[in-house]
Formats: structure tokens, C-alpha cells, sequence
């Protein structure tokens, strides 16, 4: 699946670029963009043009921070529709959870989660897509958009225990700080905030349950939520990550850009389940195998990511009736037309 973006990511570019001193329309076309796009906030664009905007932008303007100023400049609005799910949730842990969990119709470039401890709770925002590293601006821009968010959501004198940027620090430590209101950790593996659970309870003024429930049918079924068939998808990602060790429901998920139960979720609203495509993938790779190749057993079970040949005698036992063995001499038998 290709790394795409809502076109409101460019929320407030024009205005925002011009402040920086910098032609918006001559950056943009600088990657293929046209300004007309931001007339256009549902539109789907390459997230490595947004990715190389950022970049250019923060060279000609002369300020490594470009990407952090930007994304405190756009705040919430560049949610779009997700803006109105997340502000008719009925607290803040709920709200995130529904970030979370629609994300994917924002960008499939990243995915984001939270993790509930005893006492305090971690928010991250990880990037997810393919290719080359996206680059300082675009890492640090969500970080941002997300002290914005937590300040709508949690009050404007609200700060974080604790924030993690997965950049190394382009200025002294001091100028994040005055940005951030801390001095985050710098070089993680995401982008996060760590908050208290407390925080994740407390009631959203402006929930609206009817409201919260049609965004949620809106964001789920709308036709651009994902660029191909999520079944045929999954299907897919899982042939392709079998024989690698990389084709369980966490690593799936985050090649689609989305959390595992998320993906859950929408399998189960199209009448499956994950497990299940997993089975499915295998029984077709261990018909092809068994009939048209004369691969070892042993080989077989691995493409298949079994670890031991007693997992693919079971599967066969339990798809065919018959140990692979015996499956494959009747296959031979009936091809050679000894039915």
C-alpha cells in the first residue's frame, strides 16, 4: 500500500509559509503540488511530497525547527473530519482511542497508540512507511500537532511528564523547551507523550455520543478509508511475510498503518477474521507447493512460517484430510491420470 496523506496536512501552509518569508506556490510546485490543492483538505497526496515540502521549506527559510513551528501553527484543524470524532468522545482516553483507531483515514504513514500502565499512560506516534527515512521536518511536525491537541483536550495549562522525539536535537535542547514547555528526550524509537492515567479519565465538555457515533460510521465506511480491499490486503501483506517471520496480527497491522485491534475490527465488520486469512493463505501456498513443486516438506512448513513439519502435517490433516505426504502422491496420481 503506498504512504499516502490527507491534503489537510497542509492546513495553514500558505499563510504559515509566507510568515517564514517563503513562496508557498513556488515549494509546492517544487514537488509536484499545485496551491489549488489546499482548497482541497480530503484529497490524497504523496506523503514523501509532504515529507520533501518540509524539507525545502525548512532549507530556505533557514530554521531546522520548521517542521515543530509548523505543526503548533496547523494544531487541530489539520485532523479534518477525525477533529469532530475526537472532540464528541466522552473523555480524553476515549478521544485518543478514536485517533488511534481512525488514523489510517488521516495517513497511512504512521501509526498511533496508547500504552495504559498502573499510573501514567504512554501516547506515540510512530512512523510506519516504507522507502527512504522521511526526514527531520516530518518527524518533528506531528509533535507539534499533538502538544496542540493535548492542550485542547486537556486544558492550556496542562503540560506532559515527559516528551520523546525520534529526531537528535537540531538546536540546543533550550529552544525545544521553549517550544514544548520540556526538554524532550531525544533519538526514541517514536514520537510520544507520556501522560497520567488520570488524565486519560477526565470528561470532554463538548462529547456528543450521537455525533461521536456518526463520525465513526462516516470515517469507517466512507469509500477513500483505504486505497484497496482491506481482505485482499491483509491476504496480501500475509503471503508476502509467511516465510519471514513477520506475518502475525502485529506485524500486519503495522504495515497497514493500523493498530492491531483496529484491523481486527474492520476485518470482523467484512465477516473475518484474521486468524482465520492466515489459514486461508496457507492452505492456497500448501496446495501450490505440494502439487506443482517438489520441495521438501520441511521447506514447505517454512515457507509456510511453521517452525516444525508437524504444524504442516496438522494443517494438512486438518485442510485435506491426509498427511501432506499422502496429498501430494494422490495430487501426482490423478495428474498422471491414475485417479
Amino acid at each position: 500500500m503506498a504512504d499516502y496523506s490527507r491534503a489537510s496536512s497542509l492546513h495553514g501552509f500558505a499563510n504559515f509559509a509566507r510568515q517564514q518569508d517563503i513562496d508557498p506556490e513556488a515549494q509546492l510546485a517544487r514537488v509536484g503540488l499545485s496551491l489549488s490543492l489546499l482548497e482541497s483538505p480530503e484529497s490524497i497526496i504523496e506523503f514523501s511530497s509532504l515529507a520533501m515540502l518540509l524539507e525545502n521549506c525548512a532549507e530556505a527559510s533557514g530554521d531546522s525547527l520548521f517542521g515543530l513551528k509548523f505543526g503548533q501553527y496547523q494544531g487541530v484543524d489539520i485532523f479534518g473530519p477525525l477533529l469532530y470524532l475526537i472532540q464528541n468522545a466522552a473523555t480524553v482516553g476515549l478521544a485518543l482511542e478514536a485517533l488511534a483507531d481512525h488514523f489510517s483515514a488521516h495517513s497511512s504513514s504512521a501509526v498511533i497508540d496508547i500504552e495504559r500502565g498502573p499510573r501514567q499512560a504512554f501516547l506515540s506516534y510512530t512512523m510506519v512507511g516504507g522507502g527512504a527515512a522521511p526526514g527531520r521536518q516530518i518527524s518533528e511536525l506531528p509533535v507539534g500537532v499533538g502538544q496542540r491537541l493535548l492542550s485542547l483536550l486537556l486544558g492550556p495549562q496542562w503540560r506532559p511528564r515527559a516528551i520523546y522525539l525520534a529526531t537528535s536535537p537540531s538546536v540546543p535542547a533550550l529552544l525545544y523547551q521553549r517550544l514544548l514547555g520540556v526538554v524532550p528526550t531525544f533519538n526514541s524509537p517514536s514520537d510520544g507523550w507520556l501522560l497520567e492515567c488520570s488524565d486519560l479519565e477526565r470528561p470532554l465538555v463538548t462529547a456528543d455520543g450521537r455525533l461521536h457515533r456518526l463520525m465513526e460510521q462516516y470515517l469507517t465506511y466512507r469509500p477513500e478509508q483505504l486505497p484497496q480491499d482491506l481482505v485482499d490486503e491483509v491476504s496480501w501483506q500475509i503471503r508476502q511475510q509467511l516465510g519471514q517471520g513477520g506475518a502475525g496480527l502485529d506485524d500486519i497491522a503495522r504495515r497497514l498503518a493500523l493498530n492491531p485491534r483496529t484491523l481486527q475490527r474492520r476485518l470482523a465488520t467484512r465477516g473475518r477474521c484474521f486468524q482465520d486469512l492466515v489459514d486461508e493463505v496457507r492452505r492456497q501456498l500448501a496446495i501450490h507447493y505440494l502439487r506443482e513443486t517438489s520441495l521438501p516438506l520441511t521447506d514447505i512448513a517454512n515457507l509456510l512460517g511453521y517452525s516444525e513439519l508437524s504444524a504442516l502435517t496438522r494443517g494438512c490433516r486438518r485442510w485435506f484430510g491426509v498427511a501432506p505426504s499422502r496429498w501430494r502422491q494422490h495430487q501426482r496420481r490423478r495428474s498422471n491420470g491414475a485417479g
